[in-house]
């Protein structure tokens, strides 16, 4: 099962209408797909799962699951705004070699 990390939120006033639109894709979001949330804020960047926060480490772009580590396998960009619409975070998937739904970084 591919691990698909959902990244919302972001640092504009638009975080709102981010997280809003994450919960639209994980309500209808297809259940072969192991789909996480990945909240970028100005305080860090984390994990949510049914309102539980756990550790995203940036470095290896690894979720920090009760049950172990989960790599991500490739990521959705939900982000209205910085860094969501100015390259940031594809250029960080990007080297870090994961692939994505969303335009590019140039």
């Amino acid at each position: 099962m591919k691990t698909i990390g959902l990244f919302c939120g972001g640092y504009s006033s638009e975080y709102e209408v981010s997280m809003k639109s994450a919960q639209l894709i994980i309500n209808n979001f297809p259940k072969e797909y192991e789909l996480y949330k990945i909240v970028v804020s100005e305080k860090g960047w984390y994990g949510e799962l049914s309102d539980s926060q756990m550790a995203f480490d940036m470095n290896s772009c690894e979720l920090e699951l009760p049950s172990g580590k989960k790599t991500l396998d490739a990521g959705i960009i939900c982000i209205h705004g910085d860094p969501g619409e100015n390259g940031e975070i594809q250029a960080f998937l990007d080297l870090k070699g994961i692939p994505y739904v969303n335009s590019g970084f140039e």
